[in-house]
């Protein structure tokens, strides 16, 4: 069953929310959290051209995938979040500092390809972090997590590149396969 909410109207109240599990919101102008205390079993939220200017009405909730844009380079309202598994980062201006990822136990995929981040370094910190997506600048200037598993180099680059980024990072390149789309 799919529910279509206006949030730029009424907040929607708990009984439109009660089982809600994934939302995605689309829209320009700025959207207040909030109401999203009403839908405790939340496990997904896109927010899509959504500015957003708190993210701590998300810490309560179960969200397992997050995909938001960082407003003024800001995440420190979103830690520590016991749950969040997944997160797609954009930013919008001002680079974003992933710092406070370091406060979510159970992150372990992240997509940093439509953001600036000022704090590259920090992912060499994130033990659990198993998959991580990339732009190739951003995996020059940066040291990759211990425990990676899966990586994603998005962006227009040769397959030599491609090619010369995977040994870079230890893999195997006798079986190389090249794939286009998301990995979820």
């Amino acid at each position: 069953m799919t529910t279509v909410l206006d949030l730029t109207k009424e907040p929607p109240d708990e009984a439109e929310l009660s089982g809600v599990q994934e939302i995605l919101v689309h829209h320009g102008g700025e959207i207040d959290l909030p109401p999203l205390g009403a839908a405790p079993s939340l496990r997904s939220l896109r927010l899509n051209r959504a500015r957003v200017p708190d993210l701590s009405p998300l810490r309560d909730l179960p969200l397992e995938r997050l995909s938001v844009t960082a407003r003024d380079g800001d995440l420190v309202s979103l830690a520590p979040h016991g749950t969040l598994r997944t997160l797609r980062l954009a930013s919008a201006g001002t680079p974003v500092s992933i710092a406070p990822l370091r406060d979510l136990p159970r992150l372990s995929g992240l997509d940093l390809t439509s953001a600036e981040v000022a704090d590259l370094d920090v992912l060499a910190d994130l033990d659990g972090l198993r998959y991580l997506a990339m732009r190739p600048d951003q995996w020059q200037a940066s040291t990759p997590p211990p425990a990676l598993a899966a990586a994603s180099l998005k962006g227009t680059v040769t397959l030599g590149a491609a090619i010369r980024w995977a040994v870079g990072l230890g893999g195997d390149t006798g079986n190389v396969v090249r794939h286009s789309g998301h990995v979820t």
